[in-house]
């Protein structure tokens, strides 16, 4: 009963076509692989396979698909489906991990450096620089209220 309620498609690999607008399962325009029908309709259709018997015949006739063919095209649709979601997952992810980068840099670029006024004037050396009038070194000793 199920059976005849379902739309009928065709697949023919000889001169069908793979893409919606070449193909819309009729026998006119049959779908070019079982994979690609499935995964346009699923398990809301009935498939039929054109398909010759014998080398001596020169007609071919529609057969339904076999059950391992669509087993396999059902899993083969169920792994790609998972593979979208995936990558759709993946990429809301993404697209959330980056909106954060560019909030995180515009807090950053709110921050400003300022040199203390307090402390003596900041003056650029070498690291090989051992003139004590331009190296003034410490007694080693810090003042308690330095942090």
């Amino acid at each position: 009963m199920a059976e005849a309620s379902k739309q009928t498609l065709h697949v023919d690999e000889e001169v069908g076509a793979d893409s919606t607008e070449a193909a819309d399962g009729s026998t006119a325009k049959p779908y070019k692989t079982l994979h690609y029908a499935y995964q346009q309709h699923a398990d809301q259709a009935q498939y039929l396979v054109k398909s010759k018997d014998r080398e001596g015949d020169d007609e071919a006739e529609w057969k339904p698909a076999a059950k391992a063919a669509l087993k396999k095209a059902a899993n083969y649709a169920d792994a790609q489906r998972k593979k979208a979601g995936k990558e759709k997952e993946l990429a809301v992810r993404q697209k959330k991990e980056q909106e954060e980068r560019e909030k995180s840099l515009e807090e950053a670029k709110k921050i400003v450096i300022k040199e203390d006024q307090g402390l003596p004037k900041a003056v650029r050396i070498n690291l090989g620089e051992t003139r004590p009038e331009v190296v003034k070194l410490g007694s080693g000793e810090r003042p308690k209220d330095a942090v």
